[in-house]
């Protein structure tokens, strides 16, 4: 008899541990369930990007694609060739517009000047100097000059000074040539009216 109890005590309950299994298993059950949900949504949602990813660089490849069929298109090449040269045309007729107003305003300059302060300078030259060069700038006449006699210079300024052609007349440089044995001056002579 003492085997039966002993059996009796140590009975197990199989339907409590069924039922205590399936409380622990729904509760286990119900985060499982929960994560589940979970991570569906994230695959579905990084999905849907991936999707809309896929989609957009379709596009752009499209629009690539097509971007380098117009690029590449003989007619499209031949076009932007002339473009080009029609470019180059246009950049060579600025450069020429810009020498051409250049000129004109060369040319007003020189129309402002007659011929008198140069005609002035060699009628008023005295016999033994020699007259080397002539420039002029807006309102002044320069006039290189050189002679073995250096007395002559101060005649000619005052001469060309009291010409009608020019207000004032001035030495820029004086100098003496040791191995040509002459004198050189440079005058810069003033337009009368151009102050």
């Amino acid at each position: 008899m003492k085997k039966a109890s002993l059996n009796r005590n140590k009975d197990i309950d199989f339907l409590a541990a069924q039922r205590k299994l399936h409380e622990l298993s729904s509760e286990q059950s119900g985060s499982l369930y929960f994560y589940v949900l979970v991570l569906i949504g994230v695959l579905l949602i990084t999905g849907a990007f991936y999707a809309k990813l896929k989609l957009d660089e379709n596009q752009v490849q499209k629009q690539i694609d097509t971007l380098n069929g117009q690029i590449t298109n003989p007619a499209n090449v031949d076009k932007m060739a002339r473009a080009n040269m029609l470019k180059n045309d246009i950049q060579k007729l600025k450069q020429i517009k810009t020498m051409i107003e250049e000129g004109l305003v060369v040319l007003d300059e020189i129309g402002s000047f007659s011929s008198d302060p140069m005609v002035t300078a060699i009628s008023l030259k005295p016999s033994n100097v020699t007259l080397d060069y002539f420039d002029y700038s807006n309102t002044t006449f320069s006039i290189t000059a050189h002679s073995k006699d250096y007395t002559v210079f101060s005649s000619y300024a005052l001469e060309l000074r009291d010409s009608t052609v020019f207000d004032s007349v001035r030495y820029e440089s004086y100098t003496y040539d040791e191995a040509e044995e002459y004198y050189s001056v440079t005058y810069i002579c003033t337009l009368e009216g151009g102050n």
